[in-house]
């Protein structure tokens, strides 16, 4: 059985940059990730094209905990266009 995992964005993000301790937790589980994680992740304001595509691969892979896709595009271009920060 393939465990399943719930994680986020700093994870993510801590990954993707190359930590190991965060690349061996996401390693060979299901991943699941929250709605909000992916409109942070995919609304980080220095995404270059390959980040993003790299970013958007990841999360497809993901069981995603959803809202409407219209809701989520809005909060993405919003957050993209005010360059909106976590708190």
């Amino acid at each position: 059985m393939i465990p399943i995992i719930t994680i986020d964005t700093n994870i993510v993000i801590k990954a993707f940059n190359g930590d190991e301790v965060c690349k061996n937790i996401i390693s060979g589980k299901i991943s699941v990730v929250s709605i909000i994680t992916e409109i942070e992740l995919l609304s980080w304001p220095r995404l270059n094209f390959e980040e993003y595509n790299l970013l958007n691969s990841f999360l497809s892979e993901c069981f995603t905990l959803n809202i409407s896709s219209d809701i989520k595009g809005h909060a993405i271009e919003i957050r993209k266009k005010l360059r909106l920060k976590s708190t």
